[in-house]
């Protein structure tokens, strides 16, 4: 069986907001697996700009995702040379004998924890890279702010897709 935000009922689940440089993403905490606070990237040669490359979790290699690669502010897409400090790992995906689907998403500050109802993305701006994994979008009841909520698998397979050119 594989685990992503499209394998659960997402009319009001439990879900884990992070945040990088302005773009908000959410995913079902039963996908969730940890969040580290400290972990060393290993660059991937010819990888999309949003790889900010791949990590060994508990004996278990991740690629990791940085969402500050979707922001619109150059400002923002710089972040990786500012302070670690806040800097974690969301992991989460699929670990078992059938395969290793385990990703992790970059994000500063703390995740966020909260129930709600998807909606439509499509009044959003998405970018490319990232449009297929986005299954909609979803806030928390104390603000507006959107998350996009996504669609692990379909990150995955993205990634895979990119790097196999």
């Amino acid at each position: 069986m594989e685990n992503s935000a499209l394998d659960h009922d997402l009319d009001a689940t439990e879900m884990i907001g992070i945040e990088r440089a302005g773009v908000r993403c959410a995913l079902p905490m039963t996908w969730s697996r940890a969040v580290v606070d400290e972990f060393e990237l290993v660059a991937v040669p010819r990888a999309p700009d949003w790889l900010a490359g791949v990590t060994s979790v508990d004996g278990i290699v991740s690629p990791v995702v940085d969402l500050a690669a979707f922001s619109e502010s150059e400002h923002s897409k710089n972040t990786n040379q500012g302070a670690r400090r806040n800097r974690r790992l969301l992991v989460g995906g699929l670990v078992d004998e059938s395969g290793n689907q385990s990703l992790s998403f970059l994000f500063d500050g703390l995740p966020v924890q909260f129930q709600a109802a998807v909606g439509s993305a499509a009044h959003l701006t998405i970018p490319a890279d990232l449009a297929s994994a986005i299954v909609g979008v979803c806030s928390p009841k104390v603000t507006d702010m959107p998350y996009w909520v996504l669609d692990s698998s379909r990150v995955y397979q993205t990634l895979g897709t990119l790097l196999n050119r």
